[in-house]
């Protein structure tokens, strides 16, 4: 049974992406730690608040998404940065828990692995704001 249960966000849908490897290694790191619903993010709908407001209309993704979240933890953010920012599917999951708590109160790890020159580290400044809360 783990210590520690923390909900994984993976920005990048890309196969052998240096983000979800990240996301993959942080129990090694970490004592009795599980990440859950590292692959989730890709599979959400774009954020929409209608749907959020209808609950029965939820699709199955967002239902285990932040149910996973409200039993999590803490959070790791793994982001690639595309463009100068972060990548849209972080920007969609966090949408998708600003409205239900997801991330109030919970410890929050925001990490980029890239092999550019800024390492990933603009697609974070955006985020703060949303993640300071």
């Amino acid at each position: 049974m783990p210590d520690h249960v923390v909900l994984g966000i993976c920005g990048s849908l890309r196969r052998g992406s240096f983000n979800a490897s990240l996301l993959d290694l942080a129990p090694r790191v970490g004592t009795r730690t599980t990440v859950v619903g590292g692959d989730l993010a890709g599979r959400l709908p774009l954020f929409n608040p209608d749907v959020e407001n209808d609950e029965d209309s939820w699709p199955e993704a967002v239902r285990e998404f932040r149910a996973l979240a409200e039993r999590a933890e803490g959070v790791i953010i793994a982001t690639p940065e595309y463009a100068h920012g972060p990548a849209g599917v972080t920007k969609n999951a966090i949408d998708w828990l600003v409205g239900s708590g997801g991330l109030v109160g919970r410890p929050t790890l925001l990490v980029s692995a890239s092999p550019g020159q800024a390492g990933g580290m603009r697609a974070h400044a955006p985020l703060m704001p949303t993640l300071t809360l």
